[in-house]
């Protein structure tokens, strides 16, 4: 503190003042020479003190000597703490430590420092920098106590600080593999933590995890939730597969073609069996199809696996394939009856369960054949003789048909006949033959027959009355045929020639004829001719000499005629 004592009016530069504080005298001090002089005080308590001032006059004496006094109070000094915390902010269970209770007072003013910390909504408790504060938000208090509570004041600083929940340790190492199908037990669920809680694990104990590389996790909740988090944790869990087999049942051997069966194939895992065909067969869904009548089907059922199961040995299943049964028939013949010469369409049929291909022999019980397809179903047959025959197919099979053979049917071949009587005559020139014709059926033929002959000497004329006639199956039918020769018809033995058409059919019939006399034109010259009689042999020549030789029947007498008659 600064007391300061100056002169009046006018300006002394000599002499002392004496000042006395409280009644206590202070040595004098010299004027200056602005006529003031002063005195500094230090440590005076608070309170109201008294001081005076008394002048001496000046040395040469021109100012006479005076005095003067005041009063004054000396306050407590206010102190300020200054806190500048290293964190504002920790986690549970760590002491608050000095670097954070590290408020200072400047000046130099001695004194203690206290701490409290008051929760939001609670009462301030002492603290010191090795408290552990539950978890929460605090307003922290330094407290300054000044060691001279007289000249000094209290002063308190404030800061905000929070102290945040702990997260708890999870110690849980990796499990040893299992196998798949064992179930998860406290071997592997056996996670520990630094504070007391609870473990919730996902999987749950007595779960059965799947195959592969698997995740376990647990979530704990602690005991103490203000100051603790729930914390999490995971481990990893090798789970190794499993053998499983295959059941596979349902194939026949042998089976034959275009016959169809079902398969049946599980695994023990549950998982879905594959099914693969090969050889001669065909597989859809479960159902397997012969599609061959030969060879072997091979049917091979597999699994892979999966990350719980190994895979599965395969298993096969082996089907011999037969030949399916076919069976032959012969459908409508074309015609039936059909006539001599004519050719008939054999229709059959191959049958069996699916499409028979191959050949198919027709053959007759007379030794006629054909050859169709299986697939086409006809050939063709000509029968060149009458009657009634057996035809039979037969089926020499293919790679997927056995052969077969049809039953027996009948085949009627219808012809006619034609008879002549007689069957042989003799005229003499300007005489007529007279034939009786004779037609017949075989076999049930019927139809218009056209008749005609032919085969008679020269200028004679022959005709068949009626010129056409009508066979009715059954009936025979008889005509009459003339044959007519005139003077100038030639002489010798003829064969006259029936002949009957019905249709593309043509049947013929002969009579031997004969001239009574077979005349001989222009012999050469000393010629001899031959003739069996009966005859009429007749030589013209002017200058040669002919000779006639003739065998005789041992009926016949020669009678001379002339010229050159015999």
């Amino acid at each position: 503190m600064n007391v300061v004592a100056q002169s009046g009016p006018g300006t002394p530069s000599t002499g002392s003042v004496t000042f006395t504080v409280d009644g206590i005298a202070q040595p004098a001090t010299p004027l200056g020479s602005n006529g003031a002089v002063g005195l500094q005080l230090s440590g005076l308590s608070t309170g109201l003190h008294q001081v005076s001032a008394n002048y001496g006059g000046s040395t040469d004496g021109t100012y006479l000597a005076s005095s003067n006094s005041t009063s004054f109070t000396v306050s407590q000094a206010t102190t300020t703490p200054s806190w500048t915390p290293a964190a504002n902010s920790q986690l549970y269970g760590t002491a608050i430590g000095a670097g954070v209770l590290d408020a200072s007072v400047s000046g130099g003013v001695a004194g203690t420092i206290s701490y409290t910390a008051t929760p939001s909504g609670g009462q301030a408790t002492a603290i010191t920098a090795a408290t552990i504060l539950p978890a929460g938000s605090y307003t922290l208090t330094a407290n300054f106590t000044p060691a001279n509570t007289t000249a000094y004041t209290a002063a308190t600083a404030h800061i905000g600080f929070t102290v945040n929940q702990a997260t708890p340790i999870i110690t849980w190492a990796n499990p040893a593999a299992i196998t798949f199908g064992s179930a998860l037990s406290s071997t592997q669920l056996n996670a520990t933590a630094n504070v007391t809680g609870a473990f919730v694990y996902s999987p749950a104990i007595g779960t059965v995890p799947s195959g592969g590389l698997q995740t376990l996790s647990v979530t704990f909740t602690p005991t103490d939730i203000t100051d603790y988090t729930t914390a999490k944790a995971q481990v990893s869990l090798t789970v190794n597969p499993v053998s499983q087999t295959i059941t596979f049942t349902g194939a026949p051997s042998p089976a034959t073609y275009n016959s169809s069966f079902i398969v049946s194939a599980t695994a023990s895992s549950g998982l879905p069996v594959t099914i693969t065909p090969s050889g001669a067969c065909a597989l859809s869904g479960n159902t397997v199809t012969m599609t061959s009548g030969t060879g072997i089907c091979t049917l091979t059922a597999s699994q892979a696996g999966n990350s719980s199961y190994n895979a599965a040995s395969q298993v096969n299943q082996y089907v011999t394939a037969l030949k399916a049964n076919s069976t032959t028939s012969i459908t409508p013949i074309s015609p039936n009856p059909s006539v001599v010469g004519q050719s008939v369409q054999v229709s059959f049929q191959v049958v069996g369960n699916g499409v028979p291909t191959g050949a198919v022999t027709v053959s007759a019980s007379t030794g006629e054949s054909c050859v169709g397809s299986a697939t086409t179903g006809n050939c063709l047959l000509t029968f060149n003789t009458s009657g009634t025959r057996t035809l039979t197919a037969s089926y020499g099979g293919d790679s997927n048909f056995t052969l077969s053979s049809s039953g027996a049917v009948n085949q009627t071949v219808s012809d006619f006949v034609i008879s002549v009587s007689p069957a042989s005559q003799t005229i003499t020139p300007g005489q007529s033959a007279i034939y009786t014709l004779t037609l017949a059926s075989v076999k049930g033929l019927s139809g218009n027959v056209s008749l005609g002959c032919s085969g008679g000497p020269a200028n004679s004329t022959c005709s068949i009355t009626p010129a056409s006639v009508t066979l009715n199956g059954t009936a025979t039918v008889t005509v009459q045929a003339t044959l007519l020769t005139s003077a100038n018809s030639n002489y010798g033995a003829f064969t006259v020639e029936i002949t009957g058409e019905l249709g593309a059919l043509t049947r013929t019939a002969s009579a031997n004829l004969t001239r009574a006399n077979v005349a001989v034109s222009s012999p050469l010259p000393n010629s001899t001719v031959s003739t069996t009689v009966p005859f009429v042999a007749k030589a013209t020549s002017n200058s040669s000499t002919t000779t006639i030789k003739t065998t005789a029947p041992t009926w016949w007498t020669p009678v001379a005629r002339w010229p050159y008659m015999l």
